[in-house]
């Protein structure tokens, strides 16, 4: 079966600024020769999914990469938020959807995990110690039950990657297609579906989502560190 991943990157990256003055933080380096997007891209073709959507909006013209991809442009980025980019790659959307926050480093058995799973999942990580931009969920019997910032009893951090099987696009498509979510973080998303989503544990496996100059300077550690054992 296709699997296709949509990965929004359309935002400004404010807090990373001055080094996202001229491009967006997806091309930051996180190695030599590495960008954010160069590291996900990889890991993605690695387990097998090449159909890959990117939506870039802020400095799009500076998002480059040597691997094969369908760049959509979201002209409305600064009024709009990730729902809204990945509604504009609906039309490319086939068999399983992965969704991927464009700013997110992880270690490649994380993606195995959501990639193996048979159901809608959420990849979720139990022990982090939680800040106040983390994005809390609620577990109830293994399913997502509830996810915001907002939460003050979590259960866990969203990590930022989710898997859509193929028999809920349909219903993925017709709840991106609401205007009124457009303005909103794609958990909405998984918030608005009848389906639920199975929570599936990071396991240990290390992540960052990248939003800080301490955040990009741990990716690059991180990163130096999987590429030597791997």
């Amino acid at each position: 079966m296709v699997t296709t991943a949509v990965i929004p990157v359309a935002g400004r990256g404010k807090r990373l600024k001055p080094l996202t003055d001229k491009i967006p933080k997806c091309m930051l380096k996180i190695c030599k020769d590495k960008t954010i997007l160069d590291h996900q891209l990889e890991n993605l073709r690695r387990y097998g999914v090449d159909e890959i959507v990117v939506v870039t909006g802020y400095k799009q013209e500076r998002v480059n990469t040597s691997f094969q991809v369908k760049k959509i442009v979201n002209e409305r980025y600064d009024v709009t938020e990730t729902t809204y980019s990945i509604f504009l790659a609906k039309d490319f959307l086939m068999g399983d959807v992965i969704i991927m926050d464009g700013d997110l480093i992880f270690n490649e058995k994380l993606l195995e995990m959501l990639l193996s799973s048979k159901s809608n999942s959420v990849l979720i990580d139990f022990s982090k110690r939680f800040c106040e931009e983390d994005m809390k969920v609620t577990i109830r019997d293994g399913f997502i039950s509830d996810s915001s910032k907002d939460i003050e009893d979590q259960d866990g951090v969203w990590v930022g990657a989710a898997k859509i099987s193929s028999f809920s696009l349909p219903e993925f498509k017709e709840v991106i297609s609401n205007e009124k979510l457009w303005r909103c973080w794609w958990n909405v998303i998984i918030n608005s579906m009848n389906t639920q989503f199975k929570a599936v544990g990071s396991q240990g496996y290390e992540w960052i989502e990248i939003d800080t100059k301490e955040d990009l300077e741990e990716a690059c550690r991180l990163i130096k560190r999987w590429y030597n054992e791997i």
